[in-house]
């Protein structure tokens, strides 16, 4: 940046801070589907208005970027009150809120209808002393959609690492998130966590987030028995589920659901006979209780080729497939992957 542009960017910044708006100013959290116009439209003021007090060169926005925003104050004070209370299930994604006087973890807990472990959580560079103390006036709160808590995304890490961790479905997270889109995630952008017995809540209305790489293919047809996730069955201990049981009739071929390299074929303990396919993305898929393969280690298979039939061996009560998806050895729920949904399901 030269000399002149940096001295003409300095002054725009010195003479924002010093007009008549920033004195009302809040701090404003960038969610999913915030544009300038929506933020200006929102708050009473205007794109340039914006891009003066921030200094922005550009109209391109981060999640997660922190704005000061005119009016912020005055909105924030107006919602506080009682009458005005937001209506938790209409809330969709993150909020902030500017603190008010008198505000306390308590007050704020009953206002948002949130725990008050759930606004400690989502707000974790803030030393809150206790339920009832004085919050700081000013400071800005990180409000989820619901119980849990929000964590910033790492750097090298996408929605997908995420969900992996906490056993999610991406599909579920985005839609907490109201994401649409993994590429509009970046380092350092907020991600609400749902706590587990709330994410059924998001899992209803769940919408396949745009991915680079979906091209995965159903490899049996037939109705889901067993869905991804915890359940009541435990299987050697163990009461998570890492993929999708496919009801089908013995001996129905199996399809490799996307090209790949044999990483396994033989006995898997109780997975029964089983296939490990290893695909270029760095993706795996899992077909389980085979009742025998087609196939063996370092051979390569296209998509929609047989890989084996289906099987009740290993710790099966009757034929089916069991299927998985895993990234990094993780598994994730493949109804987020699956590009063709079967009729029914």
């Amino acid at each position: 940046m030269s000399k002149l542009a940096f001295s003409f960017k300095l002054i725009t910044i010195v003479c924002a801070l010093l007009s008549p708006a920033f004195a009302q100013t809040g701090l404003y959290n960038v969610v999913a589907n915030d544009t300038l116009f929506s933020i200006a439209k929102r708050y009473g003021t205007s794109v340039t208005e914006l891009k003066a007090l921030n200094a922005l060169n550009t109209d391109q926005l981060k999640l997660g970027q922190t704005l000061y925003v005119p009016n912020a104050s005055v909105q924030s004070a107006a919602s506080a009150s009682p009458s005005s209370a937001p209506q938790v299930e209409a809330r969709v994604g993150l909020q902030t809120y500017l603190v008010n006087g008198g505000d306390t973890l308590l007050s704020l807990s009953e206002h948002f209808g949130l725990s008050t472990s759930t606004l400690e959580r989502s707000n974790s560079n803030f030393n809150f002393v206790s339920e009832d103390a004085y919050l700081t006036p000013g400071i800005t709160l990180m409000i989820p959609p619901g119980e849990g808590g929000i964590v910033r995304l790492p750097a090298n890490q996408t929605l997908l690492h995420l969900a992996i961790d906490h056993h999610f479905s991406v599909a579920a997270l985005a839609t907490a998130n109201n994401i649409t889109n993994f590429k509009a995630l970046s380092a350092g952008s907020l991600v609400y966590i749902p706590d587990p017995d709330v994410l059924e809540e998001f899992s209803g209305v769940a919408v396949v987030p745009q991915y680079s790489d979906t091209n995965f293919i159903w490899p049996v047809q037939g109705q889901i028995t067993s869905y991804y996730g915890y359940r009541n069955i435990s299987v050697g201990g163990n009461t998570f589920h890492g993929g999708v049981d496919i009801g089908a009739s013995q001996g129905t071929p199996i399809l490799a659901s996307k090209s790949g390299t044999v990483s396994r074929s033989g006995w898997g303990g109780g997975y029964g006979y089983v296939v490990f396919l290893d695909h270029a993305d760095g993706s795996q898929t899992r077909y389980a209780h085979m009742s025998n393969m087609a196939v063996s280690v370092g051979q390569t298979v296209g998509q929609g080729e047989t890989i084996g039939w289906v099987g009740t061996t290993g710790a099966s009560t009757g034929p089916h497939l069991h299927f998985e998806i895993r990234y990094g050895g993780n598994s994730i729920d493949p109804l987020t992957y699956l590009k063709v949904v079967q009729a029914g399901q």
